[in-house]
């Protein structure tokens, strides 16, 4: 079946759709098939826009994005995957964040497909930088900012050191702080969820943190880099290439 062919009456009304690339079209018609059945059993204010992504080459797979405003809280679900397995992937992505954000579930991550992006490559060009205004935040605040964007790692300042750093997750249930320097635990509520690196960022240029990541398999480097002295992360993209996350320059140093 085509997206065209899709009855209204499957769509859910609160579910907008855009592609990108050659999508097949059984990719997108199961995506938007799987999101909407969400949508209709969860009894909760949810707006979605679905992205469906195809790469030409590399990975070589359907990406599906999802970004939703639930309660009036944004938030975002990623995936990969093709046909049916993609669509039942982001659909089960969408399904834990509404338990998450409406019900209060603490866990939404237990069941949810692994990524694919850490692999072994030759070195990958860095195709987008990014420039962050820098939110200060506690590590808690940031963990949760990193769970309602379904984000695998988030770069922010630490509030109580002022320190560049990161929030990670280790595993469905192990998230980790990485800070530039300060290995010390962090205080607050909740703050005993997290376990903190106990070595401090390499201070290296990116080609050296580039080098590492594709060399290595690894899904993002956190960084710091040796003319400014701030962090950056650098992370693998679903077509197979680099991206870079860089603060924007401030004269706090």
């Amino acid at each position: 079946m085509r997206w065209e062919e899709l009855p209204a009456a499957d769509i859910d009304r609160g579910l907008t759709v855009n592609t990108n690339g050659p999508v097949p079209a059984a990719d997108l018609a199961c995506a938007v098939l799987a999101v909407s059945r969400v949508l209709r059993s969860r009894l909760v204010d949810t707006i979605g826009h679905l992205r469906v992504t195809r790469h030409r080459r590399e990975i070589g797979m359907t990406v599906f994005q999802i970004n939703a405003s639930i309660e009036g809280r944004q938030c975002r679900v990623q995936s990969a995957g093709n046909s049916s397995g993609g669509a039942r992937a982001i659909a089960e992505r969408l399904d834990n964040q509404i338990a998450r954000i409406a019900y209060g579930a603490t866990d939404p991550w237990r069941c949810s497909p692994g990524r694919t992006l850490a692999m072994i490559t030759e070195v990958r060009p860095i195709v987008r930088r990014k420039l962050c205004r820098m939110l200060v935040l506690t590590p808690m605040a940031a963990a949760e900012i990193m769970d309602s964007m379904d984000f695998d790692a988030f770069f922010f300042r630490d509030a109580d050191t002022g320190e560049d750093a990161i929030v990670y997750r280790a595993g469905p249930q192990d998230m980790r702080l990485v800070r530039q320097q300060r290995v010390g635990l962090p205080a607050g509520p909740g703050a005993a969820r997290l376990a903190v690196d106990l070595m401090p960022t390499v201070i290296v240029p990116e080609l050296v943190a580039a080098k590492r990541l594709c060399g290595n398999g690894l899904p993002f480097v956190f960084f710091t880099e040796p003319e400014t002295a701030r962090g950056r992360l650098l992370y693998r993209r679903y077509d197979g290439n680099l991206a870079l996350l860089e603060p924007v320059p401030d004269t706090r140093r």
